[in-house]
């Protein structure tokens, strides 16, 4: 009796171990130290949505004055606005009909459009109010969200026009050991809802994905190991074997004793 629990014992334990082979990125025979390999990969143009939310400069060397009108001033940072805060107060929020509201101009539709169609637009619209003027449009809004298996889950601002699914893991402290890199859930908005898909950051062609760029307000979830949570019950099974050892034990000792 005590060989087989101490066997099932072992055997448990055994299938509770974390290989290498499941911690490993972008696992390839072909990436070697002799050469790099070339992936190619196309990021997606993205389309502004509702709620998103731009800043728009407007300069005119020849109108100082006038420029000043589209100014929009942020929050004070020493007056304990944290900097995207302070880019969400200067920036113009597009609203639910896709549109944002430009003093003098009025509304404009953004929604369905790029930063760089946006930008030539406004800049048309311009050449009406100021001479030489020029437009310099930003997303402000550019926040991704990692949860689960995470070394510090939470929503991080991103201040580039560009970020990748591992520089986004690389915001959030990495992923945990207990982490699986076969199954990282990415939600991503679109003009019908939302969208979800399965990333493998083991698989070297996650680099080549559609989904290895992150877009904004991008949510990453990042599951559990089976092996890791196999491993967190390893001490409730470990008392349960330990009581049905000091079980057999007795119940061998009052089999001895009764046979005397």
């Amino acid at each position: 009796m005590t060989r087989k629990l101490l066997f099932l014992f072992l055997t448990f334990c055994s299938i509770s171990c974390i290989t290498n082979e499941k911690l490993i990125y972008l696992q390839s025979p072909n990436i070697t130290t002799k050469s790099p390999v070339q992936f190619n990969n196309q990021k997606e143009n993205y389309l502004v949505q509702n709620n998103d939310v731009l800043t728009i400069d407007i300069i005119s060397p020849e109108d100082p004055t006038a420029s000043e009108i589209f100014k929009r001033e942020g929050g004070n940072a020493q007056g304990g606005f944290d900097p995207a805060a302070q880019l969400f107060l200067k920036g113009y929020s597009v609203d639910n009909e896709g549109n944002i509201s430009l003093p003098l101009i009025g509304k404009l539709r953004v929604a369905g459009s790029s930063i760089e169609d946006i930008t030539y637009r406004v800049q048309e619209v311009m050449k009406n109010y100021l001479r030489n003027s020029t437009v310099i449009v930003k997303l402000v809004s550019f926040k991704v969200t990692l949860l689960g298996d995470v070394e510090s889950p939470g929503t991080y601002y991103i201040y580039n026009n560009q970020a990748t699914i591992l520089e986004g893991l690389g915001m959030a402290g990495d992923l945990t050991d207990d982490a699986d890199r076969t199954r990282l859930k990415l939600v991503r908005q679109n003009s019908k809802g939302s969208e979800v898909v399965m990333v493998d950051i083991t698989d070297e062609n996650t680099l080549r994905s559609p989904y290895y760029y992150l877009q904004p307000n991008d949510v990453i979830y990042v599951e559990r190991l089976e092996e890791a949570t196999k491993r967190t019950s390893l001490p409730i099974i470990t008392a349960i074997f330990a009581g049905l050892g000091s079980l057999a034990a007795v119940g061998g000792l009052i089999f001895a004793i009764t046979q005397n």
